[in-house]
């Protein structure tokens, strides 16, 4: 698995997504059709940046630091990279509540 990097962005086609999120990729496609994990269809296949992977992810219950681990592992990133992903995704308040035990 090798996410793609465009415009200093993480993307991740629907296979990717899927096995981040230990999930098929028939619900990838499922969530995006309802509107629950927003994705990009171009040309050549659909791409789900990664913020928007670790909100869904978030929202559908997956243990943010495995989600987190697995983002990290895939786009063969630092812990500090990764860490901004889910600090655009999910902003600062989640990001120290975490921190804190909260």
């Amino acid at each position: 698995m090798t996410p793609t990097r465009e415009g200093g962005k993480l993307h991740f086609t629907v296979q990717e997504a899927a096995d981040v999120l230990g999930i098929t990729r028939q619900s990838v496609y499922a969530a995006i059709r309802g509107n629950r994990l927003r994705a990009n269809t171009q040309k050549y296949g659909t791409k789900i940046d990664a913020e928007e992977l670790v909100k869904y992810g978030y929202q559908t219950g997956r243990n943010p630091q495995e989600l987190l681990e697995k983002i990290r592992e895939a786009g063969e990133m630092t812990w500090g990279e990764a860490a901004m992903i889910f600090l655009a995704a999910l902003g600062v308040v989640w990001l120290l509540g975490k921190l804190m035990g909260e």
